[in-house]
């Protein structure tokens, strides 16, 4: 856990990622989701500390198991060059403390070739923020355990187009 406000990962396109520890979050307007809640936590990242020290030699290499297991929010983004699963996930289960996977940028992989695939499952939701790019592009197997595969409904700020390539399973 970071004991703030969760981590980035960055995917690189030579093959290794940078880790970030999230220290601030930017403020957006109040959105709905799929069942018609209200949601006013903010969900994009403000300001964010790189660890150096998480991996050795930094940045990280894809793991050779292909595991990436954070107990924490965690944003997602990049290039992916190999093939990994990361998991958002707080042990054991607890609705309200389970962690989310946040998608504030473009997720591609560095071809389409078989070669380059990524798998995310967030234990509760998996959500496109506020101020991801007009036109977003994600490539990944998505699993959204308990929750849903979304962007919350934000009145006045509709976006372009999403190209997704990979899969969505959601809960809900």
């Amino acid at each position: 856990a970071s004991n703030t406000s969760g981590y980035s990962i960055v995917f690189q396109s030579n093959g290794t990622f940078r880790v970030y520890k999230v220290t601030s979050l930017r403020s957006h307007a109040t959105g709905t989701d799929v069942a018609g809640q209200s949601h006013s936590e903010n969900i994009d990242y403000q300001n964010r500390t790189e660890q150096t020290t998480v991996c050795n030699p930094y940045p990280c290499n894809m793991p050779t198991n292909g595991l990436i297991y954070i107990e924490d929010r965690t944003w997602v983004e990049g290039t992916v060059n190999g093939r990994a699963m990361l998991v958002a996930a707080k042990l054991p289960y607890n609705s309200s403390t389970a962690p989310s996977i946040l998608i504030p940028n473009n997720l591609v992989y560095l071809a389409k070739d078989g070669n380059h695939v990524l798998g995310l499952i967030g234990q509760k939701d998996i959500l496109l923020t506020y101020f991801v790019p007009n036109n977003l592009e994600i490539n990944a197997a998505f699993i959204a355990q308990n929750g849903s595969f979304q962007r919350y409904h934000f009145p006045g700020s509709l976006k372009g187009t999403l190209t997704e390539y990979g899969s969505i399973a959601s809960y809900g």
